[in-house]
Parts: structure tokens; C-alpha cells; sequence
């Protein structure tokens, strides 16, 4: 792949509008099914608002995510599944079953598949403005990866529903592993770092490429339609020229940083 340039794209809350509705609607809700929290109901809600989507952790895997929010509740199983995460070869559906003897982790595994099922029936998201433009026009000079630690079968009906699968290289999902070790498997078949840049709307985005030595773009919470469009004016041609990296680089991360801190 020498001198090819390779585009790493996050889905969730990046490229398509849809974190906000699936945690508020899905993710939050369903742990009031599997653990006896329903007199806690707001507390609940709100804490998983402000671990997944308002906090460095925004966007984090959903099992971690679901770990930290049951720490924040006081609810004994969340050790039990942050000790699986630390260990699990990848946080998905499918290796969690392999383990579902223990109680806590059932009742993790429960969760999940009650989330994907609520998920299905919710209509699919659309690409935020200016999205599918930027992609479609990067792919052109670049290889599109989708890197994302949803769930496989969500991400490849969003991604077909937009008409986005006929430029884009590869979908890798949860089942993948984290995306830190997504990119890690790309830049292993032949993409030189300073050829690759990874898009992400969450703090973990921006680590999974620092740890790569990549660049790094954000898309920012409640300024999509604007980053998008910067992307495909100014930096994806910068990105393409081979000049996207130092103080240019470092000025749009920098506004993204101070969001979390």
C-alpha cells in the first residue's frame, strides 16, 4: 500500500446522526430491563448520558460504557464485567457468550442483545450534512475504512442504506476488537502512518490514533454539518498533499480537546 493514503472513519455520531437516539432510546433504556433500577429511572438515564455521550468516555465500547455506569449506580456486577473487558480478545456479542455461565456476565450479555434488538427497530440514521459528500469525494484519492466499535449488522445497514458501501474498503466492527487495534491491522497490510488519518467525534478516537501515530480529525458533538465540511474543503486536501500535521493539525484538535476537558 506504499503511497496510498488511507481515510479510518468512525460511523456512530461521526459520520451518521445516530448516537444521541440510540443511547437515549436504546442503550440507557434497556438497563432498566435486565437490573431492578425502574425506581431510579432518571438517575440511571442520566448517568448513562453523561458517561457515553457528554465525557472523555463518549463513545467508549458499550460493555465498558455499561461498566462505569453501573459503578456510578452502586451496582456490584459492574466489576465483574470491566475485569471481562480487560481481558476479552474483543468486546463483542460473541465472546461474551462464551462466558454467560456467570451471573453478572449473563445478565451483561442479556443487555446487549435487548440494545441490538432495540436498536433494529428504530428507522436507520442518515449521514450528517455534508458527510457522504466529503466521503465520497476522499475516496477517490483514498481508501475508505469504516473503524467502529458498533455492532456489525447495525453498521452495514446504515452504511448500505446511504448508498456509502460502494466507496468505502472495509467495515470493521466491534467483532473487530477496538479500534486502536483496527488501525493497527491496517497500517500492518502496508498504509504508512503519515498517510493515514483517522475521524472521530469521541476523546477515544483521538487515542486510537495517537497510539498509531496517525493524524487525527475531529468531528465535533453539535458541529458535524460544519467539520464535514472543512474536511472536504480544506483538510482532506491538505491530508491528500501530504501537509495536514503540525500546527494545522494540532489547531482543530485543540478546540476538540477543550469540549472534554
Amino acid at each position: 500500500m506504499a503511497g496510498k493514503k488511507l481515510v479510518c472513519v468512525d460511523s456512530d455520531g461521526c459520520a451518521f446522526d445516530s448516537m444521541e437516539e440510540k443511547h437515549r432510546k436504546c442503550f440507557g433504556p434497556q438497563v432498566l430491563t435486565v437490573w431492578p433500577l425502574e425506581e431510579r429511572k432518571e438517575e440511571v438515564l442520566e448517568s448513562w448520558a453523561r458517561v457515553n455521550l457528554y465525557s472523555g468516555t463518549r463513545a467508549v465500547n458499550r460493555f465498558i460504557g455499561l461498566a462505569l455506569v453501573l459503578k456510578d449506580l452502586g451496582e456490584k456486577d459492574w466489576e465483574t464485567i470491566w475485569d471481562w473487558t480487560e481481558r476479552a480478545p474483543a468486546l463483542s456479542n460473541d465472546v461474551l457468550k462464551k462466558e454467560e455461565e456467570d451471573p453478572a456476565l449473563k445478565r451483561a450479555l442479556e443487555w446487549s442483545l435487548a440494545v441490538n434488538r432495540a436498536i433494529a427497530q428504530m428507522p436507520l440514521s442518515d449521514p450528517f450534512p455534508g458527510a457522504k459528500e466529503a466521503l465520497i469525494r476522499a475516496s477517490k484519492e483514498a481508501d475508505i475504512v469504516v473503524v467502529s466499535s458498533t455492532n456489525p449488522a447495525a453498521l452495514k445497514m446504515e452504511w448500505e442504506q446511504a448508498g456509502l458501501t460502494p466507496y468505502v474498503t472495509r467495515i470493521m466492527s466491534q467483532q473487530d476488537g477496538p479500534k486502536k487495534g483496527c488501525i493497527a491491522k491496517m497500517l500492518a497490510e502496508g498504509y504508512a502512518k503519515e498517510d493515514t488519518i483517522m475521524l472521530g467525534d469521541a476523546p477515544g478516537d483521538k487515542q486510537a490514533a495517537e497510539e498509531n501515530g496517525v493524524h487525527f480529525y475531529p468531528i465535533c458533538p453539535r458541529r458535524e454539518a460544519e467539520d464535514w465540511e472543512v474536511f472536504e474543503k480544506t483538510v482532506f486536501p491538505l491530508f491528500a498533499a501530504g501537509e495536514y500535521g503540525g500546527e494545522a493539525e494540532e489547531r482543530y484538535i485543540r478546540g476538540f480537546t477543550e469540549r472534554f476537558a
